[in-house]
């Protein structure tokens, strides 16, 4: 293993208390945010909702706009990541960058 590779999994494992599998099979969030009239205008994973959720409202200027906030929990990160991959592509949320496609 090349010493960038192990340097990083040395800091997941202190992250997160194990190994990899850890992280892969940790349980995680697909949150939804609409506004008022249900149009969705983000999509996003974490595993701490509460944490992520005040990030956005700290540093987004778009955060005024949510009205409501739904979320999913998956059993791992990685069906979180699919299922927030196909949300983003599917629905093209108007506040996503990654993966949306397009520009607004």
């Amino acid at each position: 293993m090349n010493p960038v590779k192990a340097n990083l999994l040395a800091a997941l494992i202190v992250l997160t208390g194990g190994g990899p599998e850890t992280v892969l099979h940790e349980p995680t969030y697909v949150y939804y945010f609409f506004d008022v009239q249900g149009n969705l205008l983000y999509v996003g994973i974490t595993n701490n909702l509460r944490r992520r959720w005040e990030q956005h409202e700290a540093d987004k200027p778009w955060w005024h706009l949510v009205a409501r906030k739904e979320s999913c929990l998956y059993s791992s990160r990685q069906e979180a990541e699919r299922v927030e991959a196909h949300q983003i592509r599917t629905h093209r949320p108007m506040f996503n960058r990654a993966m949306n496609g397009w520009l607004r």
